[in-house]
């Protein structure tokens, strides 16, 4: 999980500062686009550390990786494909900073699309819907571990 993450941060830098030709659009797009769906289909387990999970603070460290590698990776989106939709000429940090605020549905308007294609609204929108999945599946995950160390009367702390 930390390869990927160190990976998609490293891709997300290089898109910045080398030009970017066609063959490196498509490619650096198809990259995001997997590790976003690979998050998905691989089993609840890696993603979200299970359901029921050994060490409850190793499943949060993996969830905070796997929300801050989407986000990664949809800024990585931005710049390989709407860079020019921006009310601002983004740098580095703008568009994962825009990433971020978007991913967690707070969207400070700061930083917004001056163009609204169909792609740059799709990307939005999907990465809202998944920051409220991660968020709901994280909730979910806190109450069921709650609910049952207070069954057993144990402590979280393992």
């Amino acid at each position: 999980m930390f390869l990927r993450f160190l990976f998609l941060v490293s891709l997300y830098v290089a898109a910045f500062y080398l030009p970017l030709r066609l063959w490196s659009k498509i490619s650096l797009t198809c990259i995001a686009v997997y590790s976003i769906g690979d998050m998905f289909v691989l089993p609840t387990s890696y993603v979200f550390g299970g359901v029921s999970p050994m060490r409850p603070l190793r499943a949060m460290v993996l969830v905070s990786v796997n929300y801050v590698s989407i986000c990664v990776a949809f800024g990585l989106l931005y710049v390989t494909l709407c860079r020019s939709s921006f009310s601002i000429d983004p740098d580095l940090i703008d568009l994962a900073y825009f990433s971020c605020t978007t991913m967690t549905a707070m969207g400070l308007g700061d930083i917004t699309p001056v163009r609204h294609t169909i792609l740059v609204r799709f990307l939005v929108m999907s990465e809202v819907l998944i920051g409220l999945y991660f968020w709901a599946v994280l909730v979910g995950m806190i109450i069921s571990w709650t609910a049952r160390e207070a069954g057993s009367g144990g402590s979280l702390r393992k």
